[in-house]
């Protein structure tokens, strides 16, 4: 499900001629982070944070469509 998720989202961004797709998450989501590495996104940015009373990195992922 995740898979074909991610697949619709960048077939309709590729079809409407995105440049480029960016996505945040935080860090310790490494399912997702596995998700988006396999679809050939590459981290750009990693930033820590302190959200629902952890301390955690929001980390920006980008994939080039262009």
């Amino acid at each position: 499900m995740k898979k074909a998720l991610l697949r619709a989202l960048l077939d309709h961004a590729r079809r409407e001629r995105f440049a480029r797709v960016l996505l945040w998450t935080v860090s310790g989501l490494d399912a997702a982070a596995r998700l988006y590495a396999d679809a050939g996104f590459r981290r750009t940015e990693r930033h820590p944070v302190r959200q629902w009373g952890a301390e955690l990195d929001e980390l920006r992922y980008d994939l080039e469509l262009a």
